[in-house]
């Protein structure tokens, strides 16, 4: 029984097209878990004044770390805490 060297050593050109196949189709993926992690953690921030108008925010928490943080951001962006 051959071994898988010697059938890819005989089957050169078949090969190197199922490496480029196998390349090709990791490349895609890499691609799409980038654009996954840009799209969720390097965007850019929604203007919530633009959307939302002019409102009150309602912070849950917020005389807590993360709240108070919250409440913070959404001071700085003019809402009314």
């Amino acid at each position: 029984m051959k071994s898988f060297k010697d059938v890819a050593r005989e089957n050169k050109p078949i090969t190197l097209v199922m490496a480029a196949i196998g390349t090709a189709y990791c490349a895609f993926r890499l691609g799409s878990v980038l654009n996954s992690c840009r799209k969720y953690t390097l965007r850019r921030s929604k203007d919530l004044k633009q959307s939302y108008g002019d409102h009150w925010a309602i912070v849950a928490g917020a005389c807590d770390d993360l709240g108070i943080a919250f409440a913070h951001e959404l001071a700085d962006k003019g809402f009314k805490i």
